[in-house]
């Protein structure tokens, strides 16, 4: 049943940062061509400017400004683009980003105070202008600048750099379990989440069930977070070949995921529905909340502010007894204001009206928010959702919140359907396209292999780029396509699986096997990932299913480095669970 694993969790713009991310373990040539971080203090600052004290921030300090027109400039960029990180909160204002002769937009007003980036693309000089002060005024803590390499500043064909692998016990161990089926990199960059069925990675849990696990990149130390708040260890018998919900809250210390364990929480807060349970885990307090029942999708807004999915149930069935089914049981999309009782359906017409014809295929899912946390973009299966639909086949829809407002995105240029399914949406980091995966073959003109391919839909002008093809544009084979698209937090590359095997030039990809390819949208350049330093392919498949996240899924914040799941065994020397899939982080140069 495709709804068994959780969709691909999408890119978002926004992203939390708690300060400078942890160097991880893998060697200091990793980092060769980390990105440049600029403080608040060294940017050109304007009149009406002042320097604040504040924990978390880099070094420790904010830029703040009540002054409109008020602005900070950076020299001239290295390279493809970067990121601006802003604290955010009640009475904030907006600023004007400036990249060259790029513009956007951006309100720093939130309901909590945080940090949260807003990724950009493109050279020239930065500048950041106040447009509107707000009560309390504009906060800026740093410009990360990339340098501009293609994927990787080695040029190969391949990705250079080193790779490690993830699920691994504190003295380095590897995972002995058979299915590792979903991971999430923290915010900041410094954790991972990940459930697994191994029972050596932490002493004491050893029942072969599927767990909870949060590693820590700098030191290696793992735990197990399946707990109650009192410390029950979670009893999740499910299939551990269906994948679980796992997505990290923007505010980087609580985790949402799904589980049939039915000792987390009082059992009387599960509100009679079956599971999977959507559940929250506070990692500072260890409290676990419901959230909803019969769920197989999720994802928090980037403001935090709401929390989309999908079940088998009205509003997930909170808050009623009996629960009530949506029609034929299908999975349909809701969204929860949290903090409130007011539920929103997402996979509904411009109307409100979920679809209820019974002849055909209702499902929705992969659900992801965009990055100014207005509008879900999910996958639906219905023929209901906006006049015209009639091409019976997935297709991609936006949903606007609260309003209702929905249209179609999965279409051509001039508006015409897709001629075979679509699914997997992923917003750019600035929200303006949106990436998805589809076999349809009239969404550009040249499609000659009538396989699965990813594409970008410009949202303002309808245009639509082929993502999964060679440098020189020509579409590749490979039975299976490609698929599970992830945009680079600072939008100029975008990461995807692929069964291709001309993809990159020459004879790099020796495999029959799907492997990880990274595209630089700038210059075209394709490179193969799930690969050692070397050039030696993966010995098994490698896969983006089950990754998921808060900013740029598989990927770490800075966009040096990314993560996909592995059944091959030879990618890391403690690998030793044969025909298992295990976390691996590659780095790209």
């Amino acid at each position: 049943m495709r709804a068994s694993r959780p969709a691909l969790a999408l890119t978002v713009a926004l992203s939390v940062l708690a300060g400078p991310v942890a160097a991880s373990a893998a060697p200091a040539s990793a980092h060769r061509a980390a990105s440049t971080t600029i403080d608040d203090r060294q940017l050109a600052r304007s009149k009406g400017w002042s320097s604040v004290r504040q924990k978390g921030a880099y070094r420790a300090t904010l830029s703040r400004s009540t002054k409109k027109k008020a602005t900070l400039t950076t020299k001239v960029t290295a390279g493809a683009g970067g990121a601006v990180t802003f604290q955010v909160g009640p009475g904030r204002g907006t600023v004007q980003v400036a990249v060259g002769k790029r513009t956007r937009k951006v309100s720093t007003a939130a309901r909590k105070v945080a940090l949260r980036t807003v990724g950009f693309s493109g050279s020239g000089k930065v500048r950041i202008t106040v447009t509107a002060p707000g009560r309390r005024g504009v906060y800026v803590d740093r410009v990360v600048l990339t340098k501009a390499a293609g994927p990787g500043s080695s040029g190969a064909a391949y990705a250079t750099g080193p790779i490690s692998q993830v699920n691994t016990s504190a003295s380095g161990a590897g995972a002995d379990g058979h299915d590792l089926n979903s991971a999430a990199v923290s915010p900041d960059g410094t954790r991972v989440a990940f459930w697994s069925d191994a029972t050596n990675l932490v002493p004491g849990v050893a029942d072969g069930l599927l767990h909870l696990y949060v590693k820590t990149l700098a030191t290696g130390a793992i735990v197990a977070v399946d707990r109650s708040a009192g410390g029950t260890l979670g009893n999740d018998a499910g299939y551990t070949s269906e994948a679980r919900v796992l997505r990290w809250n923007p505010n980087g210390h609580e985790l949402l995921f799904t589980t049939y364990a039915n000792n987390l929480i009082d059992a009387s807060s599960y509100s009679g529905g079956s599971g999977p349970y959507l559940l929250a885990k506070d990692l500072g307090d260890q409290s676990v909340g419901f959230i909803a029942a019969g769920v197989y999708d999720a994802a928090w807004s980037p403001d935090q502010s709401w929390l989309a999915f999908t079940s088998r149930y009205l509003n997930g069935c909170a808050g009623v007894s009996p629960c009530a089914s949506t029609t034929n049981g299908s999975l349909q999309a809701f969204a929860w204001q949290v903090g409130t009782t007011t539920y929103v359906p997402v996979s509904a017409n411009g109307a409100g009206v979920l679809p209820s014809d019974g002849t055909g295929p209702l499902d929705a899912d992969d659900l992801v928010w965009s990055p100014d946390s207005s509008r879900v973009a999910f996958m639906s299966y219905s023929k209901e959702l906006v006049p015209g639909d009639t091409n019976a086949s997935r297709d991609i829809f936006v949903k606007s919140l609260p309003g209702g407002a929905i249209t179609r995105v999965s279409t051509t240029p001039t508006g015409g359907q897709a001629n075979n399914s679509s699914d997997r949406p992923v917003w750019s980091p600035d929200g303006s396209r949106i990436a998805f995966a589809s076999t349809a073959t009239n969404l550009v003109t040249g499609d000659d292999n009538a396989y699965a391919d990813v594409f970008v839909k410009n949202l303002s002008s309808g245009a639509v780029q082929a993502v999964s093809v060679r440098k020189d544009g020509g579409f590749p084979l490979g039975v299976n396509g490609s698929d599970s698209p992830s945009w680079s937090p600072d939008g100029s590359k975008i990461l995807f699986s692929s069964n291709a095997v001309d993809l990159v030039s020459g004879t790099v990809d020796k495999n029959t096997y799907t492997d990880i390819y990274v595209k630089d949208l700038g210059s075209g350049a394709v490179q193969l990932v799930s690969v050692l330093p070397n050039g030696i392919n993966a010995g098994s498949r490698s896969t983006l299913f089950g990754l998921g996240g808060t900013s740029g899924a598989a990927w770490a914040p800075d966009s040096r480095s990314v993560y996909f799941l592995s059944a091959a065994t030879n990618l890391a020397p403690e690998d030793n669970n044969a025909f298992g899939n295990d976390l691996f982080r590659k780095f790209l140069d």
